[in-house]
């Protein structure tokens, strides 16, 4: 079974795959939908609830409630993917087991990984959200699920515990999906 992002490459095509140069509604698939519904879909405490996206302009990207009588919840949504050239790799890592490029040694694609998730978080903390958001990153976890990611975890906590978010999520978005709230 091939992750979404190895179907999404392969039908996108390498070289074009989220790239600003695609429709909107791509990069939101992409960045945004598959990531809330694994989310959604993996979360034990969730999986029950319904969601829905917010409509063009609106400061939250998506809602979830856990029934009508319930309080809204705003969620934001950041991937922390690196783009076409991860996305033909892991494409060439999951046909062949054969790594070539940059993945090269496991250590180093979760210090690249890392470093990625770090930044994300950063950037959505700089924004100063309201403090009843949620924040979900979309982490690519093809080569390893979050649990052999500790070292991500770990950064992806300390950077998250500044954030003004009430929760953070990280949300595996390849074969492993797996989930790690961390605040």
């Amino acid at each position: 079974m091939e992750s979404w992002l190895d179907h999404l490459a392969s039908v996108y095509g390498d070289q074009r795959f989220r790239t600003r140069k695609q429709a909107r509604e791509v990069k939101e698939l992409c960045d945004e939908g598959l990531v809330l519904a694994q989310w959604m879909k993996n979360s034990p405490d969730v999986r029950s609830w319904r969601g829905r996206f917010s409509g063009p302009g609106q400061q939250a990207d998506a809602y979830v409630r856990e029934s009508t009588s319930s309080p809204v919840i705003n969620i934001q949504i950041v991937s922390a993917f690196d783009g076409r050239a991860r996305a033909a790799e892991m494409v060439e890592l999951n046909k062949s087991r054969v790594v070539t490029g940059f993945v090269g040694f496991l250590s180093q694609y979760e210090a690249d990984q890392q470093a990625i998730v770090v930044e994300r978080i950063k950037g959505k903390t700089a924004k100063q959200y309201p403090s009843d958001y949620w924040l979900l990153v979309g982490v690519e976890d093809s080569v390893h699920g979050l649990s052999k990611m500790p070292r991500l975890v770990n950064a992806a906590k300390v950077e998250a515990s500044s954030s003004n978010f009430d929760r953070v999520y990280l949300v595996g978005a390849g074969k492993k999906n797996q989930i790690e709230r961390i605040k």
